[in-house]
């Protein structure tokens, strides 16, 4: 999998942008090129990585000593990338028609099979063999359950012939396309780095319990950010369509937004506090009660920057994939070399101040950078607007 999150593109929020355009200028053609690129670039970078994985797999599994079954494992975990890679521009379609439930319910579903699968592997006494093929099938199975339903929304909004759609409708949008894509690459790959970076440095410079503390203090502040990755997953759309019908708007919705998200954000950070003290020390033990003021700092954290949830959507929204890479890049080098210094002195709860407060420093500068680009109005999107004029212009090919 570390293979596949490298290569990966991972274009829904590049998808999500110019599919909403598209389905709100009514380019037909265009909404189905767009489909069809961004399918394309899933499957190729998926089948790059299974080839990748073929071709080194065994090399790296001598590497470090692992037995000669996991080359056999690696390649049937590999063998699911495919079917697995339609997933992300599958929930690019679903979120621009409001598919939100139907989202949920694939999400649910996954997990629920995945579970279920891994109970009756354990059971079964398959061991490492039957676990990566039940994570493997269900991978697969997710992702042509998220393709068959979002061409079920496609059909239905008339969409259905939308791998006709020829590729030069969208050529105009190709040099955008190269500068989004890398950007949009960057952000995901910090995303992954930093999932991994406090942890080995604690364990480079505090030692193992040290580094083990923080990842339990990772997944706990995980929960309380559900509520913005919810948020961001229904503002997206909704500023896409906005920027591109009507910008007016999108001020006032910002505000109203802010002060709706506002009150959650308090109770998540007041809840997650109170319930960190009062029960990581029975449930974990008297040994993890030196996590808790740690804990309570990345979650702190979290609930801060949760009512700027759509300062990333915003700046996607007017094609400044730039801008959120640039601030992330600047919140992983701070984890680097002042977290490093802080680990040194003061172990985890150094590590989990930097990362805390740098979470929030991220949303809060984010908030104010996405406002000057709309009232500056320095919006990225003339590639955009140039291709719904050529479209409305000339006639346009019905894909229904």
């Amino acid at each position: 999998m570390v293979v596949y999150s490298i290569v990966s593109f991972k274009p829904i929020t590049v998808a999500t942008k110019y599919l909403a355009g598209f389905k709100s200028s009514g380019g037909s053609e265009e909404l189905g090129a767009t489909c069809k690129l961004t399918y394309l670039i899933d499957q190729g970078t998926a089948l790059l990585s299974m080839c990748i994985v073929v071709a080194l797999g065994g090399y790296v599994a001598g590497l470090i000593g692992a037995d000669p079954e996991v080359r056999s494992l690696q390649l049937l975990y590999a063998a699911s990338f495919p079917l697995f890679s339609l997933e992300g521009t599958s929930m690019a379609v679903l979120s621009i028609w409001g598919r939100f439930r139907h989202s949920a319910v694939l999400a649910v579903v996954e997990k629920g099979v995945l579970l279920g699968l891994v109970v009756a592997v354990s059971l079964g006494g398959l061991g490492l063999r039957g676990g990566v093929a039940a994570m493997a099938l269900t991978q697969a199975a997710s992702g042509l359950g998220w393709f068959v339903s979002a061409q079920w929304v496609l059909a239905r909004n008339g969409h259905s012939r939308w791998w006709r759609a020829r590729l030069s409708s969208v050529k105009v949008l190709q040099a955008e396309l190269v500068r989004v894509f890398g950007w949009n690459f960057m952000m995901v790959s910090l995303t992954g780095l930093m999932a991994q970076l406090p942890v080995m440095l604690l364990g480079r410079l505090a030692g193992a319990p040290e580094a083990g503390f923080f990842r339990l203090s990772s997944s706990l502040s995980t929960v309380a950010g559900y509520l913005e990755w919810a948020l961001f997953r229904v503002a997206y759309p909704d500023l896409c369509a906005r920027v591109n019908e009507d910008r007016e708007s999108v001020l006032p919705r910002l505000r109203t937004w802010t002060r709706s998200a506002a009150i959650p954000a308090v109770v998540i950070g007041v809840l997650g506090v109170t319930l960190i003290w009062i029960l990581i020390p029975p449930v974990f033990g008297d040994g993890y009660r030196e996590i808790v003021h740690g804990a309570q700092v990345m979650v702190l954290g979290v609930a801060c920057a949760a009512p700027m949830f759509w300062a990333s959507p915003l700046l996607y929204s007017v094609g400044r994939f730039d801008v959120p890479a640039k601030v992330y890049l600047g919140y992983v080098l701070a984890t680097l070399l002042l977290g490093s210094w802080m680990a040194m002195h003061w172990g985890f709860f150094g590590m989990a101040f930097v990362v805390g407060a740098g979470r929030a420093a991220c949303g809060l500068v984010m908030g104010r950078w996405s406002i000057q680009v709309m009232l500056a109005k320095s919006v990225a999107s003339a590639p955009l607007d140039a291709a719904h004029q050529a479209a409305s212009a000339g006639p346009q090919r019905s894909l229904r």
